[in-house]
């Protein structure tokens, strides 16, 4: 196992949110640890799950200009000064929740595949297509594979065991939440006045 992947992941702020970027990275630690997990390793890949994405920067003024300045050569009807006036701040008030990284992207993907100047309705159908790949978020859909994966692999290891133990009510109180709802999927356990049980056959075993 590399060594990076036995430290704690520094990865959650005080807000709850998933940093963007850590040394080592928490991408790059998730990406070390082991097909099977220890309890601490799997806890704290489950608090990166969980966590929430930290925000993109907003673009700012200097960079919408730019992004218009590059969108004006796509050929469009020519503005008087008014009208130039006009249509930057029409364009600024409809596109100014998109994020930098959004609205550079939106700019590179319109002057690539439109023939004339982008209406706003077509730049915002196009800011619709558009989806966040940076290294966080990167780093959230992976732990939640690998939560996912180490589930799976407990319940199997679980299952595997001779003689298994008795499928008791007290076993399934102490459950993760995450081995009872694989239990609750595969029939081991079921749901019964607001409260999950062992399936009937599982307490006949007991």
């Amino acid at each position: 196992m590399d060594e990076t992947a036995q430290q704690h992941f520094p990865t959650i702020d005080g807000t709850g949110l998933l940093k963007q970027s850590t040394a080592p990275s928490t991408l790059a630690m998730l990406k070390a640890l082991p097909t099977s997990l220890t309890d601490d390793q799997f806890n704290q890949v489950k608090a990166i799950a969980k966590a929430a994405l930290p925000s993109l920067p907003p673009q700012t003024d200097a960079a919408f200009a730019k992004a218009l300045k590059i969108l004006d050569t796509l050929p469009r009807r020519k503005d008087d000064k008014d009208t130039g006036k006009l249509r930057f701040n029409l364009y600024r008030t409809c596109l100014s929740h998109l994020s930098e990284p959004q609205l550079w992207w939106v700019v590179n993907r319109a002057v690539t595949t439109c023939d004339w100047y982008p209406s706003v309705k077509q730049l915002l159908d196009i800011a619709a297509l558009w989806e966040r790949r940076d290294e966080a978020t990167e780093a959230l859909r992976l732990a939640k594979l690998l939560v996912n994966r180490e589930v799976n692999r407990r319940l199997r290891e679980q299952s595997r065991k001779a003689p298994a133990p008795p499928l008791t009510q007290e076993v399934v109180d102490a459950m993760a939440p995450e081995l009872r709802g694989m239990g609750l999927k595969l029939g081991y356990l079921i749901e019964q006045d607001g409260k999950v049980i062992p399936a009937p056959e599982q307490e006949n075993a007991a």
